[in-house]
């Protein structure tokens, strides 16, 4: 008597759509295995053949924190130019290399955590260096060609996964998780979500991560 295969779950099943999949694996996995999904280090789930894996990294200004590669300018010299051609060229630069090191090493995730959409709205904040600036016209427009830059040409497989931050009005570092950012009607949609909607129609994001 011959042993019989087990079948080929539907989440491995190249053939059918993406979303079909990631609802037959959420549907075999236990909540205690999702909510280690939500970490940045999530865990192996052997019994379903699921390796560890690394969800995504940083990468506001290149990805040397994760190993040898090219260091730009911090975000907000990179606003500076005026120049959503070069930062386009700069997304490229920094999403071949991210493909590079998944090449080497295929825990690390093709989320890159970036750009940085919060406008600068007060010099105190502790995270200045990751904006672009305080004009929301300019930071829409150079976070566009950022993550353009990021995600590549190519119509169908993207390069990197390109996730915004912080949504929404995020600019203060003390109890930041635990205050409200309370916002004027007329500020939040000419200033605050005004930085934002223009990258996100340009249709180069991947996700958005909540402040």
């Amino acid at each position: 008597m011959t042993a019989q295969t087990p079948p080929t779950p539907p989440f491995r099943d190249p053939q059918l759509p993406f979303a079909k999949r990631i609802d037959d694996l959420l549907a075999r996995l236990t909540l205690d295995e999702r909510i280690a999904f939500l970490h940045q280090f999530a865990p192996a789930v052997e019994r379903l053949g699921v390796a560890a894996f690394r969800t995504g990294q940083e990468a506001l200004h290149g990805v040397a924190w994760m190993g040898p590669a090219t260091v730009f300018p911090q975000a907000v010299g990179l606003g500076a130019t005026w120049n959503d051609e070069l930062v386009r060229r700069v997304g490229e630069a920094v999403s071949a290399e991210v493909r590079a090191m998944r090449a080497r090493d295929d825990r690390v995730g093709l989320n890159v955590w970036s750009p940085t959409v919060n406008l600068l709205r007060h010099p105190l904040w502790g995270r200045n260096e990751e904006g672009y600036s305080e004009d929301p016209k300019l930071t829409s427009a150079i976070a566009t060609a950022y993550t353009q830059g990021l995600r590549g040409d190519h119509p169908d497989y993207w390069r990197t996964a390109p996730v915004l931050k912080h949504w929404l009005a995020h600019n203060n570092e003390t109890d930041r998780d635990t205050t409200s950012s309370s916002v004027r009607p007329r500020v939040l949609h000419e200033y605050d979500l005004r930085a934002f909607r223009a990258t996100v129609e340009a249709g180069a994001v991947a996700g958005v991560m909540p402040a």
